[in-house]
Parts: structure tokens; sequence; C-alpha cells
């Protein structure tokens, strides 16, 4: 039996992406394991991770065998399909530590720095339909920014892929775990409603609204993960595809004024995203480099 276990083992070629995917699936199930008498339905949670595991085993199993491109780039950039439920999980384990959403303090220090709510503000004053769809847009621009520059190194066969597939994807864990362990909604879901009106109409609106249904949730706002992906993106742009980096940079800054302007962020989340993403790619090139000797 030990010798078929390890016959098996020889054959899975884990590479790097997995074993960060993997240690995200194990870490937040320990999580869910050791606080599992303060969440409901937990074997959902457990199962999805089983198959989730059984995936990722067979891609590794299956990875010496694969000779087509489009399979090739699946098999290292699957992780872009996990995020959608790994976000979205956040709200289920975010309240274990702290039993309510900490809004009212990122609220507070908000007032404390600028003397008012920004995201309000700024919404009040450009109430214009046109500026409106400009700015969710721009929000939902986000979702194609994180399959563009993996995407446009593939097609490439740039080197850099996988190492770009790894810090994006051990960036958006960081993220997460950071969402479980401070739970903070947003604007959207904290303040009254009379205070989050914008206007409904548009196909960007429309298309933010579809988003928000698929897998929103009130969790993940700070520190702002569209920003600090953004920028962490930026970075690997200006490495690797400077033809790209300007397009980053300014959808970038587009991204810190939409998530104000729809209420998806605080200021503060913005700039917490500015602050953390610079150290979080720092963090996730050193990670790389010692699991990569």
């Amino acid at each position: 039996m030990m010798v078929y276990f390890k016959s098996i083992r020889q054959n899975l070629n884990f590479n790097l992406i997995d074993k960060i995917t993997l240690g995200y699936i194990f870490t937040t199930l320990l999580y869910q394991s050791v606080f599992s008498f303060r969440l409901e339905s937990v074997w959902v949670h457990v199962l999805v991770r089983i198959v989730f595991v059984g995936i990722i085993a067979y891609l590794a199993w299956l990875s010496p065998r694969i000779s087509s491109k489009f399979w090739l780039f699946i098999r290292n950039a699957y992780p872009l399909i996990l995020f959608g439920f790994f976000y979205a999980e956040t709200d289920y384990l975010n309240n274990i530590i702290f039993s309510t959403n900490l809004d009212p303090l990122v609220e507070k220090i908000e007032l404390v720095i600028f003397g008012f709510n920004p995201s309000v503000a700024f919404s009040h004053s450009m109430p214009q339909v046109w500026f409106s769809e400009l700015m969710n847009f721009g929000y939902f621009s986000y979702y194609a920014l994180i399959l563009l520059l993996p995407l446009w190194l593939w097609i490439k066969g740039d080197v850099s892929f996988t190492y770009t597939i790894f810090i994006i994807t051990f960036s958006f864990y960081i993220f997460y775990w950071i969402f479980i362990l401070f739970p903070v909604a947003g604007p959207q879901f904290y303040l009254d409603e009379s205070f989050r009106t914008i206007p409904n109409s548009g196909l960007f609106r429309w298309l933010v609204r579809f988003a928000e249904w698929i897998g929103e949730g009130p969790t993940a706002a700070f520190p702002s993960s569209h920003v600090g992906i953004m920028v962490v993106m930026a970075i690997l742009s200006y490495r690797f595809a400077k033809i790209l980096a300007l397009f980053y940079i300014f959808f970038g800054i587009l991204i810190c004024f939409s998530t104000i302007y729809i209420k998806a962020h605080y200021a503060v989340d913005v700039i917490g995203g500015l602050v953390f993403a610079p150290a979080l790619y720092i963090i996730s090139n050193w990670i790389y480099c010692k699991l990569n000797k």
C-alpha cells in the first residue's frame, strides 16, 4: 500500500501555483474545522475543497502529458477560475473572530482623516448618468484586466507567464485572509440607503450589478483588493510587458475613483490598497524565490 501511494505521489507534478493553492485550501479548511461550532453547513465547504484538491491533483498528474497550448494555459491559470468562489467564501468566514463587521471603525478613521465621507460626497457632486457609466466601466474593467496580462504573456510564449500567475494568485490569497480576519462590508452595505444611491442605468452599471448579484456580499472592503491587485499588475506589466504598463496605470487610477464612487469601498480602503500592494508584491516575490530554489 505504501509503495502504491509513493508511486502516485511521484507521478503528481505539483508546481508552485498548485502548492500555494493547496496551502490556501488546507489552511482555510483548518480554520473552518477549529471554528466549526460557529459556522453552518461546514460540510458543503469541505466537500468543495475535496473536489478542488481532486482537480488540482488530476492536473498535476496530467501535466507531463499535456501538449495542447490551450490546456497548458488552463493548467497554470486555473486559480483565476477559483477566485470567485474563494472571494464569496470570505463572507462565510469573516465573522468568526469579530462577530460584527468593523465598518464603524473604518468610517470613524475616514471621518478623522477627511472630515466627511468621500464616497457620499463624490457621487452627490457628480450625479450625471454618463459619469456614473464611466465609473462603472472602470470598476468592471478590473475583471478583464486580471486576465489580460497572463493571456498576453501566454500568447507570446513568455517564460514569465507562470511567475506572473504565481504572484497574482498569492496576492489574492493574502487579501482573502485579511478579509476573513478583518471584516469590513463597505459603504454599499453599511451606509443608509439614502446615502448610497447612484444613477442606476447604463450597460456597465447593469454589468456591475450583475457581477454583484453573482458573488458580492458584505465582505472584502479593507484594504481594496481592486486597487491592490491593479498595483501588483502594474508592477508585473512594467517588468514583463511594458506596452501594457501605461494601460494598467490608467485603469488603475480609474478604478481608484470608481470603487469610491459606486461605494464598493471607503477612501481609506483605496489608500490601504495603494500602501499594502508594493509590500505584498515584495513578499510574493520573496516566497516565489524561496519555493523555487
